[in-house]
């Protein structure tokens, strides 16, 4: 018996955003879009640290990737500050979230939930991850600026133990730590990741007919004076997690 497409729905924000205003939605969040959050699962599990490994699709030699551990008490807004921190990113462009049910085989069908848009304010991430209205949990993707399309697989590892806070040297009051990674940040607007290769290689070369390097040095918004694709550094990436206002 042949199987039922796997159906989704997205959170998203569009952009620009600015943390004085708020976000900006790319519609109205009308009646429909309040009565969903009223009937929102609600998580049953207490509260408890997660652990994600997330890694930018496309990125290769290094491949750029985070280890998180992140409170299930954070909602998608602040998910998404958290991506933006630990990859380097500069918030500048808008982003979505895709939340899909994991599947459920029975008879041969794929289950899910019907695709629509909802506020990423109003949902945490217990709601799905520890939600009993979705038992087989589910599969979360993170997409940054719809020019470049820069895809970020999310791999939900599960619950941290309760002792590896500790156990790691994390601060009482620090609320999201990265544990591990690899991969120096892409560069915003350079094409995706064909464009960062592309760059990449260019700091490669002595030449540099198109001027990628000075465009990287001088006018991309997270460019640097050079580009080593296996620098980054998690005390960096951790102290800026720190100094944000969760």
């Amino acid at each position: 018996m042949p199987r039922a497409q796997r159906k989704q729905w997205t959170v998203y924000r569009a952009q620009p955003y600015n943390r004085s205003r708020g976000p900006l939605m790319m519609d109205a969040y009308n009646d429909f879009a309040e009565d969903l959050v009223r009937k929102r699962p609600k998580s049953t599990q207490p509260e408890a640290d997660y652990l994600f490994s997330i890694r930018l699709v496309g990125s290769k030699k290094p491949t750029i990737m985070r280890i998180l551990l992140i409170p299930s008490t954070f909602t998608f807004e602040q998910f998404n500050d958290v991506i933006q921190i630990a990859f380097g990113w500069t918030n500048y462009h808008g982003h979505y979230f895709t939340v899909s049910m994991l599947p459920k085989e029975d008879e041969g069908f794929f289950f899910g939930v019907e695709r629509d848009e909802r506020n990423e304010k109003d949902w945490t991430l217990a709601d799905f991850y520890d939600g009993e209205v979705y038992p087989d949990g589910v599969d979360v993707s993170y997409t940054y600026d719809m020019g470049d399309w820069w895809d970020h697989s999310i791999d939900f590892l599960g619950r941290a133990d309760p002792n590896l806070r500790r156990t790691a040297g994390i601060p009482s009051g620090v609320k999201v730590a990265c544990l591990g990674g690899e991969g120096h940040p892409g560069a915003e607007d350079c094409g995706g990741a064909a464009g960062w290769e592309n760059l990449k290689a260019c700091f490669k070369k002595r030449s540099d007919p198109y001027d990628r390097k000075d465009w990287y040095k001088n006018e991309c918004m997270n460019g640097e004076e050079s580009l080593d694709p296996w620098k980054w550094s998690k005390d960096e990436v951790n102290a800026k997690l720190s100094e944000f206002e969760w």
